[in-house]
């Protein structure tokens, strides 16, 4: 996924209030250099053979709801 983000001329931020209404949506174009961490993420997964990225995204995604997280970032969540 990271190198489908990378190509992306411009990026796009949804910001959803109370009951998914939509509230604003900002573009930013693209100049954060995520193409740069292609390379390291990389490397870093070599330095470690043992690391298996779609597990542990598996494993988080078993352990947390999306909904949860939004809850905990909420004030007084």
């Amino acid at each position: 996924m990271l190198r489908q983000v990378a190509k992306q001329t411009h990026l796009h931020l949804l910001l959803i209030g109370p009951d998914q209404a939509l509230l604003d949506v900002y573009e930013f174009e693209s100049t954060f250099g995520l193409e740069k961490l292609i390379s390291v993420s990389e490397s870093a997964c070599k330095d470690y053979p043992g690391m298996d990225f779609v597990a542990a995204k598996k494993e988080y995604d078993q352990a947390y709801d999306l909904m949860q997280l939004f809850r905990k970032a909420e004030p007084g969540g």
